[in-house]
């Protein structure tokens, strides 16, 4: 009661968990703690966690053509420095594209959802062949969908965490998919 959890709106403006920022780090330990594994070689994020690099999965010269705030912690995510070299510049959706021309797309769902990394609203590109102000918008509401569902997924998690309770996150989508399909996911943060 004295210290309440972030809500939804809050965690969607909490700043890049690399410097001394609790509840960016927060963030990051909660798909850390459900078994995050590194998009391309699916080795656990808990080993050598002092190795990985800070990851943009909305990359930082994308959402910098938008005028757009990279550096939230919602949009980091832990991997190899290998792994985050060849993902690069790359759009969302290229990036998906290529992975799962390498592999399975289930896996590499697993692989992303394991951050808690929402695949729907990660899964947007075309941002080719329109106009500069059409692409702008576009990048922007992409990419705050993409916040807001990966808002509403860490703060399930952490809810259920500050009551005690082991969560996977097959247990997290499946609630946020409930969630969704009873209310807007506007509504879905005042849980």
């Amino acid at each position: 009661k004295e210290y309440p959890i972030a809500d939804v709106q809050e965690l969607m403006s909490v700043k890049w968990p690399k410097g001394e920022n609790i509840r960016g780090r927060g963030i990051l330990a909660v798909s850390t703690l459900l078994g995050a594994l590194d998009f391309a070689d699916a080795k656990p994020i808990r080993e050598n966690i002092n190795s990985r690099d800070y990851h943009h999965i909305y990359p930082d010269a994308l959402l910098k053509e938008a005028k757009i705030d990279s550096f939230l912690a919602l949009n980091c995510a832990l991997i190899t420095n290998s792994t985050n070299k060849s993902i690069g510049r790359k759009d969302p959706l290229q990036y998906l594209k290529d992975r799962y021309s390498w592999t399975s797309e289930e896996i590499v769902n697993q692989r992303l959802h394991s951050h808690l990394i929402p695949i729907k609203e990660l899964a947007n590109g075309g941002y080719e062949n329109i106009s500069d102000d059409d692409k702008k918008q576009k990048i922007k509401d992409d990419f705050s969908y993409f916040i807001l569902a990966r808002a509403n997924l860490i703060h399930i998690a952490a809810r259920k965490l500050c009551e005690g309770k082991s969560i996977t996150y097959s247990e997290i989508y499946n609630e946020y998919t409930e969630n969704l399909n009873t209310q807007t996911v506007e509504n879905i943060e005042s849980n």
